[in-house]
């Protein structure tokens, strides 16, 4: 009988670590948002998502990349959240070599730094860590800042709340790894 027992044991703990070991696979193979990957040219980003169009204005960010391309009105939310949020996602792309980079979501505008606010904030955390595991940072002050990040081998993604004056909003950043590492080079 014990032998009973310790064979249905070696098995569940064998069951656990074939688990574990199939998720950290499945986030290390994070090479992109979505349907696309890191160094795509927008026509590729274009006809990997289907819900994204051309900006007609490209917008220039202060790193010198560009935003080319949006899907609006992402709809992020599940039974681990209280309600469905809308986010409008950008695709910026490296203005030299027109290669995709980061991918930013924006929340819609809440007007104010309140309760729902934080509390979106917190479910949307919870969906990420589900989806990705645990974060390899977080930091937050008593106002309003709070940032979450979680790191793999070709992406980062960090979730931040944007507070400035009277706007708040929720970003979500999908970033190349490799572009992060460039951007603190010379930290």
């Amino acid at each position: 009988m014990s032998n009973k027992i310790l064979t249905v044991l070696l098995i569940a703990i064998l069951s656990i670590n074939v688990g574990q070991a199939a998720d950290k696979t499945k986030t290390a193979g994070i090479v992109g948002y979505g349907k696309t990957e890191w160094g795509m040219s927008p026509e590729k980003v274009l006809a990997a998502e289907p819900r994204a169009v051309k900006l007609e204005s490209p917008v220039s960010n202060n790193d010198g990349s560009l935003g080319l391309i949006k899907i609006k009105e992402l709809e992020i939310g599940n039974d681990l959240s209280a309600r469905t949020l809308k986010f409008d996602a950008t695709f910026i792309f490296e203005k030299s070599g027109m290669k995709l980079q980061r991918v930013q979501l924006f929340s819609e505008n809440y007007g104010t730094a309140g309760g729902v606010f934080f509390s979106d904030f917190s479910d949307i955390e919870k969906l990420l860590t589900v989806k990705y595991g645990e974060p390899a940072f977080k930091a937050a002050n008593k106002i309003t800042a709070q940032s979450v990040t979680w790191k793999f081998p070709s992406t980062n993604i960090t979730l931040q709340t944007v507070v400035v004056m009277q706007y708040a909003f929720i970003k979500i950043s999908y970033e190349s790894a490799v572009t992060t590492a460039a951007a603190a080079k010379d930290l």
